[in-house]
């Protein structure tokens, strides 16, 4: 694909140099190990106030240590990170322009494709795409996630290097982030424009860390209790005075036996029970299960599936897939809209000029949720209704490849259900009663019912005698006799015996009550 020959503007090396790196890897310190509420209290009001350092090494911290946000926070950036992403024309373009939307578009997704990505401060880490968006969404905990630019420009087009920057780098004094050149510096350099892209998120580490807090609390008194009382004392006794030999070789026993608690009595010596147990379910196990959940709501919309199906919730999964794809839907159009503010316009300048507009952008596609079984309900109802549905558009929404030679254009049929002995049977009671007299005709005839066609008017009269409450069974048999007469050849040896049987069979015997053993009796 042609470029425009541009050096663009001068190439710039990273404010993060090897040097600044190593200082700051020398200096870092364990936020967590003088963690108090006092302390966190301080450290969200100083990152409020603009010192993001301190709390931005807290929640780094927080979210690597504790073993629920080790599950949920990769879990959703993860989630958009494996979506596709493709760069769009503008829906309404202006008349004319197809051919230079189809320009942009090639050039931003020849710049995606070879985007490189890496760490500051971890330079093993390196990727594309995917690295970048799972960088970006840093943010979603943090409320920021900050990369530095580094522009190259090649005979094959605009390349760049996207650099993680951590926030503990970052002061946000005056509103706008700003970057320290020291660690202990107060007051940062302005990010030059151009050269750095800033994603904005929730910043839901915060309220994450004060969950932690609370549940941190809890189990560091759960661990003092079970070290205290999760293993009983033992009393020796013994007749020998204190420091006899067999006095001492009592305390060594009991020495060997436990290391916790442990005493050695006269015979006489009483020691009352002190019980500072507690009777019944411990207070901390509930508390942290209430912190573990919280943590994951926060991250997942919902407490995962597991934890719902442990309090006997079979909701919880259901309930967790549809506020998931909510916050995936979500996140990849932060990342989206992030990129076409950073990148998109900044690399159709490079190449084309300055002051061209984008006709093109890049998006992550997070497809509609799907609802398998509620879709093929809905299908089912649109073919029984005769709604035309292709092959190819069921393959689509059900992810089934069609087979070679497949028509994708033929439609789908509503299958026909297997001939039962029940089907036959209902069938038959969908018949009219014209149709099961005439059948029952030609069965006593013992011939095919298209050859009654000559008598069809006589089939109708009967049915109407037959149903007729006023007629009696002499006029019904009057009526046979004359039709007999009328169509001597067809009707005369009739077995009206088997007649009688038919009609019965089909219409029942409420239809025929009374006239059934009468034309039996004319028959002999």
């Amino acid at each position: 694909m042609p470029f425009r020959d541009t050096t663009g503007p001068t190439e710039k090396g990273s404010v993060m140099t090897i040097e600044r790196v190593r200082l700051n890897k020398q200096s870092r310190f364990n936020p967590i190990r003088n963690l108090t509420p006092e302390n966190l209290v301080k450290m969200i009001d100083a990152f409020h106030a603009g010192n993001l350092r301190e709390f931005a090494l807290m929640m780094d911290a927080i979210e690597r240590r504790d073993d629920v946000l080790q599950c949920v926070a990769p879990k959703r950036k993860k989630a958009v990170a494996r979506r596709e992403w493709e760069v769009l024309t503008i829906s309404d373009l202006p008349e004319g322009k197809e051919e230079e939307a189809e320009l942009h578009q090639q050039i931003l997704t020849d710049f995606y494709n070879n985007v490189e990505v890496t760490n500051a401060v971890d330079q093993n880490q390196r990727g594309g795409f995917p690295l970048l968006v799972r960088q970006m969404l840093d943010a979603i905990g943090k409320g920021y996630a900050v990369h530095e630019i580094l522009w190259k420009f090649t005979a094959d087009g605009v390349r760049a290097v996207l650099q993680f920057v951590p926030l503990q780098f970052f002061e946000n004094r005056t509103g706008r982030l700003r970057f320290l050149t020291t660690d202990g510096a107060s007051e940062g350099v302005e990010l030059e424009e151009g050269q750095w892209m800033v994603t904005v998120g929730d910043g839901i580490m915060e309220a994450c860390s004060v969950a932690y807090m609370f549940k941190r609390l809890p189990m560091q008194d759960w661990l003092h209790y079970c070290d205290k009382h999760g293993t009983p004392g033992i009393q020796g006794k013994t007749d020998a005075k204190k420091g006899d030999e067999r006095w001492n070789a009592m305390v060594e026993a009991l020495g060997a036996m436990s290391q916790s608690f442990t005493c050695v009595t006269s015979l006489t010596d009483v020691i009352e029970k002190i019980d500072l147990s507690t009777q019944g379910e411990l207070p901390y196990p509930p508390m942290v299960e209430r912190m573990d959940r919280a943590l994951a709501a926060l991250w997942r919309g919902a407490d995962l599936s597991t934890m719902s199906a442990g309090m006997g919730q079979g909701q919880g999964a259901s309930l967790q897939g549809e506020e998931t794809h909510l916050l995936e839907t979500d996140d990849a159009a932060l990342v989206s809209e992030t990129l076409q503010m950073y990148l998109d316009r900044r690399v159709i300048e490079f190449v084309l000029g300055p002051g061209v507009e984008p006709l093109a952008y890049v998006e992550v596609i997070v497809p509609p949720e799907q609802d398998v079984e509620r879709d093929i309900k809905i299908d089912s109802f649109l073919l029984g209704k005769g709604f035309p549905i292709t092959r190819a558009a069921a393959a689509e929404r059900y992810g089934r490849p069609l087979p070679e030679g497949t028509d994708e254009e033929e439609l789908l049929q509503e299958p026909k259900p297997e001939p039962t002995i029940e089907g036959a049977n209902e069938r038959a009671g969908e018949e009219s009663e014209e149709e099961l007299v005439e059948k029952s005709l030609a069965d006593a005839l013992g011939v095919r019912k298209r050859w009654l066609a000559p008598v069809k008017p006589f089939l109708s009269e009967l049915i109407i005698a037959l149903q007729d409450p006023s007629k009696s069974d002499a006029a019904v048999l009057e009526f046979l006799e004359k039709a007999a007469k009328r169509v001597p050849e067809l009707l005369g040896s009739m077995d009206r015996s088997a007649l009688a049987d038919s009609i019965e069979a089909a219409l029942g015997t409420a239809a025929v009550t009374g006239v059934r053993d009468q034309i039996r009796e004319v028959g002999k």
